[in-house]
């Protein structure tokens, strides 16, 4: 379906907002008849009482909710850091930890949020995994495959950040990308986890 106007100012607007380093969220609904509202709820209970998996079932039945929504617009709030993030984060990379940083949130929000608390620096060498609209999973993997490539053909003095959203850390766990996903991994000063669901982290 063709986008309006309005939904393109909105979406570029959001844009514009994660990369300011702004916390962001977009407002959308849609009409439930009743009966369709009654077949959730009570889907979303039984999910709720589930004892085996309890997330991962109210997950799914959350996301049969979300379908065909109308964006009715958005919000852009600024999520300030505690005191002192920054300086902790880099004396405890100082000390040789590798740092993990796992959120929800888009990737220019992310990397921004890395650089403002230090965990990204202008030294690292940055490693993408950033799933590109569309693709498929085998193209997926083969994009998480060829980076973990780049990323071993570093030179050992490198100092190294990757940034990997949660399609590609799906792809990225797989039996064939996950030996070369974790030697990669633990060979980054910093990896950003960004657009990754509950059930991820």
């Amino acid at each position: 379906a063709a986008q309006s106007e309005e939904t393109a100012n909105t979406l570029r607007k959001m844009d514009e907002f994660a990369k300011d380093g702004l916390r962001v969220l977009c407002v959308g609904g849609r009409h439930l008849e009743k009966t369709e509202y009654e077949t959730l709820l009570a889907k979303f209970k039984e999910a709720e009482m589930s004892n085996v998996d309890r997330a991962a079932e109210v997950e799914k039945v959350a996301a049969q909710f979300e379908t065909d929504l109308e964006l009715w617009g958005a919000t852009a709030v600024e999520d300030q850091l505690q005191e002192e993030v920054s300086d902790t984060i880099a004396s405890l990379q100082e000390a040789g930890l590798r740092i993990w940083m796992l959120t929800g949130d888009k990737v220019e929000t992310a990397i921004n949020i890395g650089v403002a608390t230090s965990l990204l620096t202008n030294a690292m060498h940055r490693l993408m995994m950033v799933a590109e609209e569309g693709k498929n999973a085998a193209a997926v993997s083969d994009s998480v495959a060829m980076t973990c490539r780049d990323g071993r053909a570093q030179p050992a003095s490198a100092e190294l950040a990757l940034i990997i959203d949660g399609v590609c850390l799906q792809a990225a766990l797989l039996p064939e990308n996950q030996p070369a996903f974790m030697e990669l991994a633990l060979r980054c000063s910093a990896v950003i986890c960004c657009r990754v669901s509950p059930e991820q982290k």
